[in-house]
């Protein structure tokens, strides 16, 4: 499960910090053309998926800064969800088919990007990620 565990009578376990990253096929790129800032993604076709039953349509970045690291202030762009699920898996089939640009975990997408299926974007922004933890029942009894 990604993010914090809810004190729920569960256990857990912190696996990795996992950071999203904005990609886009590179078909799209060729048709719609690569943005070079995140304000630029106002212009582009997002690829969302549902918060809280909510589209997740507010993208904040943070700007990296040579041999520093990301700043303290925070880009907040509310993009237009072109298309938008409530599975993850369908989001990053209409990436790759297209249809779009998506800001998605690092894991769902890491092997489409080494695979040059997607390509990654604004690689001089950084988003705040959410870890992954692994969770299971606690034991019951003693």
């Amino acid at each position: 499960r990604y993010g914090e565990p809810p004190d729920s009578g569960m256990q857990a376990r912190k696996l990795i910090d996992n950071q999203p990253v904005l990609v886009a096929a590179p078909d799209y790129l060729r048709r719609h053309g690569t943005p070079q800032t995140p304000q630029d993604l106002a212009q582009h076709r997002c690829l969302t998926f549902f918060l809280r039953q909510r589209p997740y349509t507010r993208w904040v970045f943070h700007k990296n800064h040579k041999d520093k690291g990301a700043d303290g202030r925070e880009i907040v762009v509310n993009v237009k969800s072109a298309l938008c699920a409530d599975d993850g898996a369908v989001v990053r089939q209409w990436a790759l088919d297209g249809h779009g640009v998506v800001l998605k975990s690092r894991l769902d997408v890491w092997r489409d990007v080494q695979a040059g299926r997607l390509v990654v974007l604004l690689p001089d922004y950084t988003t705040i990620g959410k870890p992954l933890y692994a969770v299971w029942p606690s034991p019951r009894g003693g």
